[in-house]
């Protein structure tokens, strides 16, 4: 639906990744938005793979400094189930048509030439991810390589590689709406939520959030920031980043032997 009231949108994601389409489908579904009003992304705790695809959609991305992003990487498997059907005595009978029809079939496992066409299409996907990362994050191929191939960072880190725009949250995020939209600092956002709350959601949210000014962030509640105070010392303790290696990724995907180096 087009609305003229609503000046602009802002998109918190939470998601370890998944499905090309449907990161590539909201991609562009922000990408159309943000033609016509301003688009900013929060990332929440996890924000990587696909999640991160997603958020190249918005024109400004903010991340905590914890926040897993990045595994900029795309892989694929099935399982292979037929030893477990030979030892339980149950088979399958496979009806399909051309070369490849039982390429998602957990009954048996991939032959060499069914593995060359989903090594095709990993390379085709994985390119396509390159390009919408170099694109929006202004990054040149080579320098790209370096930093995805699955790499994950951790908020700041990627902050520091220009993978985000800032570290901030939901607060963050809004503060740079407002000050795009030129709205005073006392002027009220009004914000319309989606997908819409259930009943059970709205009580449980409006217990939770009574005295708080909106209801986007739990840890932006003025109700519970004596408890994010107290605790703050022992999260930013189990961020982890201390244990890690200065300028090193999180953690990096496995490369399989007769993947072409870069």
């Amino acid at each position: 639906k087009r609305r003229s009231e609503i000046k602009a949108i802002a998109v918190r994601i939470d998601s370890p990744g998944g499905s090309v389409s449907g990161s590539d489908i909201m991609y562009k579904a922000l990408r159309s938005a943000a033609k016509k009003k301003p688009v900013h992304a929060s990332m929440a705790s996890v924000a990587a793979s696909g999640g991160y695809w997603a958020a190249m959609g918005a024109d400004k991305v903010y991340a905590d400094a914890a926040t897993v992003t990045g595994s900029i990487g795309i892989f694929a498997l099935k399982p292979d189930l037929s030893g477990l059907w030979q030892k339980i005595g149950a088979g399958a009978t496979l009806i399909g048509a051309g070369p490849h029809a039982g390429l998602t079939s957990f009954h048996k496992p991939w032959t060499a030439a069914e593995r060359k066409v989903v090594r095709k299409s990993l390379r085709s996907y994985y390119d396509l991810f390159l390009s919408r990362v170099g694109k929006h994050r202004k990054i040149d191929r080579p320098r790209l390589l370096s930093l995805a191939e699955g790499r994950i960072w951790l908020g700041d880190e990627a902050q520091s590689r220009n993978l985000v725009d800032e570290i901030g949250g939901v607060s963050a995020m809004l503060g740079g709406l407002r000050a795009q939209l030129k709205l005073e600092s006392d002027q009220p956002l009004v914000m319309e939520v989606w997908p819409r709350l259930s009943l059970r959601q709205t009580v449980m949210r409006s217990l939770g959030l009574a005295l708080a000014p909106n209801m986007v962030s739990v840890l932006d509640d003025p109700v519970l920031q004596p408890l994010v105070r107290a605790l703050q010392p022992w999260l930013d303790a189990v961020r982890i980043a201390s244990v890690l290696e200065p300028g090193k990724p999180l953690a990096i995907a496995p490369v399989a032997p007769d993947t072409p180096k870069p």
